[in-house]
Parts: C-alpha cells; structure tokens; sequence
C-alpha cells in the first residue's frame, strides 16, 4: 500500500469548501517521524485520519487551527477524545485566539483536561520538530477571527492562507522577493464584495503569470473550474489518498 497526492510539502486530508461533500474539508499535514502537524480539522477530517491510518504511527499531533468555523473545526472534540482514550496522548492545539476555542470546545463537552494547548502570539513564533510557525490576521468574516500560517521548515517558507478574501501585502512581497517558496490560497468562483473568499479572477489579478507556479487552489466549491486555473497557471491542490499497489 502507498499514499499518493502531490501537493508540495502539505498533505491534504481534504481540499473543498463547505459544502463540497466530494473533496471533504479543506484541512492538511504534515508528519516529522511519530509527531504531526494537521491544519484545522472540519466535520469530515477525523473519519478520514482514521480511514487513511494516519493515528498509527504517531503519538504527539498538533493541531492548528484557522478559524472557529464547522468546517474547520467540526471534528475537532472527536479527534481530541480519540487521541486521549484510544492512544493515551493529549492533542495539542494551536490558536492565536485560545479563550474562542477553550469556550466552544467546552460547549461541547470537551473540557481543558483532555487536549494542551501551545501560546502563539503576534510576536512569538512556535516551533514543531524543525518546523516553524508564524501566524497573521485574515479577512474572512466580520462575526468571528480568521488567521493564516506561515510554516518554515528545511529552508522552505510555507504561506497556508486558511479562509480569506483578500491576501495581504507582507505575503505579496514576500512572494515577489522569492521568500515564499509554495503558496495555498482559499480560491472560489463566485465574485462579489459580500463573497468571505477570494476569486479565481481576483487571485489572477494578485499574482502575476510569472509566479502562479508557486500557488495552490484549495477550498474550492463545486463549481470551481479547475481546467481554467490550470490554464491560468496555477496548481490545484489534490487529496492525499492511498493506493493498493
């Protein structure tokens, strides 16, 4: 059996929108020997970690998440109660806002006794095996916090946008200075000031033809047409997925 699903340094448990059932919530890791980092963990996230056996042969998972919405974190006091009965380790969470998601997890049951959690601030990063951890203020939603990540590790700068409108300057300079080595967006279709992610149109007309290479669509919806952002030049992130071989 192999694991296939290239999407540069990320894995991608799953790469659709909301509501995009067939490619599951858009959420991503990465392993370092028995240690893993997932990005965010929405309603379809935890039976998914379990079907593709990624719980076996890890016992420290860190779990950082974007923003408060079910997508994102539908699955998250599953995947806490798991770790904690069925293999004896606390998940650690990572959040530049932890009062938000100590109180929804405790809505739920889910109480501080069972997970950890590592501070992250606007002036600290954290660091996960060799992997560094940075974080920025997203526009997504006027009702709760939006963050984005920047992951460095191995001398690869990663920008993971989580849900977002807009990209922010830093990170365009950055990607035009070569600082940023692979870029995953919250691309969509649909147009409109009132849309809480961004456009295809809107993403091509951020990132010139010359480094689109660089970026990833992911959380794409339904309607998203891939074969026009492939021909725009960019990537498509895909589902790490296994294989009998």
């Amino acid at each position: 059996m192999e694991y296939i699903g290239h999407s540069g340094p990320l894995n991608f448990i799953g790469t659709g929108s909301a509501f995009n059932y067939n490619l599951g919530n858009n959420s991503a890791f990465i392993k370092r020997g028995s240690t893993m980092l997932l990005i965010d963990c929405g309603g379809s996230v935890f039976h998914t970690l379990g079907k593709l056996k990624l719980f076996h042969d890890i016992n420290r998972l860190y779990v950082a998440i974007t923003h408060l919405h079910p997508d994102h974190v539908g699955s998250l006091g599953d995947l806490i109660f798991y770790t904690y009965y069925a293999y004896q380790f606390k998940t650690t969470l990572i959040y530049p806002d932890p009062p938000s998601l100590i109180n929804l997890l405790a809505s739920m049951g889910v109480t501080e006794e069972f997970y950890d959690f590592l501070t992250i601030s606007n002036t600290k990063e954290v660091k996960i095996s060799d992997i560094n951890i940075k974080y920025l203020i997203q526009d997504h939603s006027s009702t709760l916090k939006s963050f984005a990540y920047i992951l460095e590790l191995a001398g690869t700068k990663i920008y993971y946008s989580g849900d977002a409108k807009s990209i922010p300057d830093i990170i365009l300079q950055q990607l035009s200075t070569n600082e940023i080595d692979y870029f995953y967006q919250d691309t969509c279709s649909y147009e409109g000031d009132q849309i809480p992610h961004l456009s295809l149109n809107k993403l091509a007309d951020y990132i010139p033809a010359n480094l689109r290479h660089k970026v990833y669509c992911m959380h794409i919806d339904e309607s998203f047409d891939i074969t026009k952002a492939q021909s725009l030049g960019f990537k498509i992130a895909v589902n790490y997925h296994k294989v009998d071989l």
